[in-house]
């Protein structure tokens, strides 16, 4: 669900983006830069990666995992 759920975002940023209004080439174009650098939180160079790289969720198998490989459950420990 978190893939649909990011696309949505990504499309409703792509949405307003482009119903900004213009204030001028100068200003124009630094929003459209601010905007881009803000866009790019939503790719996967960022935190979407690190989930994947990071031996938090997956061990070593991270970028398997990501790639498709089937997720190893373990059973809980005994308390």
């Amino acid at each position: 669900w978190i893939a649909l759920y990011q696309e949505g975002v990504n499309r409703k940023f792509i949405e307003l983006r482009e119903r900004l209004p213009s204030w001028g080439e100068a200003v124009d174009s630094q929003v459209q830069q601010y905007l881009e650098s803000i866009g790019m939180l939503g790719e996967r160079v960022g935190h979407d990666s690190w989930d994947w790289e990071c031996e938090h969720y997956f061990g070593k198998d991270g970028l398997k995992v990501k790639d498709g490989a089937p997720v190893i459950l373990l059973s809980k420990k005994n308390e």
